[in-house]
C-alpha cells in the first residue's frame, strides 16, 4: 500500500498528549499546561495547540472549565474500577454462552434499518469504482490464471505485495512468511488449530471478538477470560497468574483497536507479552484486522513487529476497508508455518486466485491509501456525532470509554440501564446495536454497548437521532 502523507501537526501533538494521558504521565483530573506554556514546551504555534486540545476534547480525553483551562477527564481513572471482574473466582474457566443475533439482523435488513452492530463497512463507503477498474484490468491481462486454483500457501503475487506492505510498516517480511486464507476469521480459526490441541486452554482478553468465542469452543479448546482495564500492568499480572494456575497454552491478543473496546496496548506492554510467551512457551494468536484504520497520527505497530522468535501467528485482512464480501485474509504464522498450511489446506485445499490477485493489485495502488483516508474522515464525523449526542444526554448520560480512535465505539451505560434492554428497544426502532454481553462467556458487560462507526455519516446521524429518543424500555435492569 502506498504511504500516506504526514499527519497534520495538531494530530501529531494530540497523539503525543493522548499517549501521556493513557500511560498515566498526566494524571486524571490534572490541569493541562496553559496555551502559552504549552506552546513553549512543545514548540508549536497557538493554532496548532488549540486544534490539538479541541481534538482531545472531542475524543473525551480532556474537558474545558470556564476561565480555568483544560483538564484531563477522570473517566480513565474510573474505568479501571468500572470494568467488571469475577471477584470470587476472578480467573475461573467458563463455558461457552451463545447469543445468536443473525435472525434479528436479517429482519432488520429486510426492513432497511440501520445496522450499527455488524462490523462491515457501509456499502456507500466501499471503493466500488476502484475495485471494478482493477478487476477489469486483471481479467483482461490473464483470465486463465484467475480461473486456475492455487494449491500452495497462497497466490505468490499477493504474498509479495503483502511482504512489501509489511516492510513499509517496518516489519521484516518476505513472501514465504505468509499463508493466505478465506478471510481473517478463517485465519484465526486455523491459527488456533495450528498452535494448540483439543483440550488446551487459551487465554483471551475480554471483552473480545464474539465469533472467536464460538470458534474456540467448537474446536474443543477451553477459554479463560482476562478482563481488560485501564491498568495494563495489572492486566498483565492477571495473565501471568492465569498461565501459571491453569496451564495456558496460547493467548489470543488483539493489541491494536480490539473489538469491541478499542483500547490498544503500548509498545512496552507488547514486549512484556512476548517475554511472557517466551518464558512459558506460549503461542500468541494476533487479530490485527482493525489496526490500519486508527485515527492516530501514526499507524499502530502490531505484536508481530516485536516478535523475534516466531511465536506470533499474526492474522489480518482488508475486510474493514475493501468490504467483508472479499474473502481474502492471511496469516504470518512464524514457527507454526507448516502446521498452519496443513490446517488451511483441510478447509481450503485450493484457494481462489482472482480475489487474491485483486487484493495484490489494490495493495500496490495509491488509490487504496486515499480510500483509507476517506474512511478515517467518515469515522471522525461519526465520532463527533456520537460525542455530541452523548454530551446532550444520549442514553441518559452514557459515556465513551474507547479512546484510541477507530471503527469501534465502546459506550458505557449509567447504572440501571441494561445493554440487552437497549438492544431490544433499538431493534423496535429499526436500529441494531451490539449489547456488551455478547463479548464474554460469563454474565459481563451488560453495562456497555458497541457501535460500529463504519457507517455512512448521514445514516449514522439518523440512527443516533433515533437512539436519542427516550423510552422506558431502555431503563430495564
Amino acid at each position: 500500500m502506498s504511504q500516506e502523507a504526514p499527519a497534520p501537526k495538531y494530530l501529531v501533538l494530540a497523539d503525543t498528549l493522548q499517549k501521556l494521558i493513557f500511560e498515566g504521565d498526566i494524571e486524571p483530573g490534572s490541569k493541562l499546561p496553559s496555551i502559552r506554556s504549552a506552546m513553549r514546551r512543545f514548540g508549536v504555534s497557538k493554532n496548532t495547540l488549540i486544534a490539538a486540545y479541541a481534538h482531545l476534547e472531542m475524543s473525551g480525553d480532556i474537558h474545558a472549565k470556564d476561565r480555568s483551562g483544560y483538564y484531563v477527564s477522570r473517566e480513565r481513572e474510573e474505568e479501571t474500577a468500572r470494568l467488571p471482574y469475577i471477584i470470587d473466582h476472578p480467573l475461573s474457566l467458563v463455558e461457552q454462552k451463545g447469543q445468536d443475533i443473525l435472525t434479528d439482523l436479517e429482519a432488520l435488513r429486510s426492513r432497511q434499518g440501520y445496522d450499527l452492530l455488524s462490523p462491515m463497512l457501509d456499502a456507500k463507503l466501499l471503493p466500488q469504482g476502484m475495485i471494478a477498474r482493477t478487476a477489469r484490468k486483471i481479467l483482461a491481462e490473464d483470465l486463465r490464471a484467475c480461473l486456475t486454483p492455487d494449491f500452495g500457501p497462497g497466490y505468490r503475487p499477493l504474498r509479495r505485495a503483502l511482504a512489501g506492505y509489511y516492510r513499509a510498516r517496518e516489519i521484516a517480511a518476505d513472501d514465504r512468511d505468509f499463508v493466505t486464507t478465506l478471510g481473517c476469521t478463517h485465519a484465526l480459526a486455523a491459527a488456533v488449530e495450528a498452535s494448540t490441541a483439543p483440550g488446551d486452554t487459551i487465554a483471551i482478553r475480554t471483552p473480545t471478538f464474539y465469533p472467536l468465542l464460538r470458534i474456540i469452543h467448537s474446536l474443543n479448546r477451553k477459554i479463560i477470560e482476562i478482563p481488560s482495564t485501564a491498568n495494563r500492568s495489572r492486566d498483565l499480572e492477571r495473565l501471568k497468574e492465569a498461565i501459571e494456575r491453569y496451564g495456558v497454552r496460547a493467548c489470543f491478543m488483539s493489541v491494536s483497536l480490539p473489538d469491541p473496546y478499542g483500547a490498544s496496548l503500548s509498545d512496552d506492554a507488547k514486549r512484556h507479552l512476548l517475554n511472557l510467551a517466551e518464558q512459558y512457551d506460549l503461542a500468541m494468536i494476533e487479530d490485527d484486522v482493525f489496526g490500519h484504520v486508527s485515527l492516530r497520527s501514526h499507524e499502530m505497530r502490531p505484536l508481530k513487529a516485536f516478535d523475534q522468535t516466531g511465536r506470533v501467528l499474526h492474522c489480518s485482512s482488508l475486510s474493514k476497508t475493501l468490504g467483508s464480501g472479499l474473502r481474502v485474509g492471511w496469516c504470518m504464522p512464524g514457527r507454526y508455518a507448516k502446521s498452519m498450511q496443513n490446517v488451511r489446506s483441510i478447509v481450503a485445499p485450493a484457494m481462489p486466485v482472482f480475489e487474491q490477485a485483486l487484493v495484490a493489485k489494490l495493495l500496490e495502488s495509491a488509490s487504496l491509501a486515499r480510500h483509507v483516508r476517506d474512511i478515517r474522515l467518515n469515522i471522525r464525523q461519526n465520532l463527533q456525532t456520537l460525542q455530541q449526542a452523548l454530551g446532550e444526554g444520549l442514553l441518559a448520560g452514557s459515556s465513551l470509554t474507547s479512546r484510541d480512535g477507530g471503527l469501534l465505539a465502546w459506550v458505557r451505560l449509567p447504572d440501571g440501564i441494561s445493554a440487552s434492554a437497549i438492544y431490544k428497544a433499538a431493534l423496535d426502532r429499526n436500529v441494531a446495536v451490539a449489547p456488551g454481553g455478547m463479548y464474554s462467556l460469563a454474565d459481563r458487560f451488560d453495562d456497555h454497548i458497541r457501535l460500529f462507526l463504519g457507517v455512512e455519516a448521514h445514516n449514522f446521524r439518523r440512527a443516533i437521532a433515533i437512539l436519542a429518543r427516550p423510552t422506558d424500555r431502555m431503563h430495564m435492569p
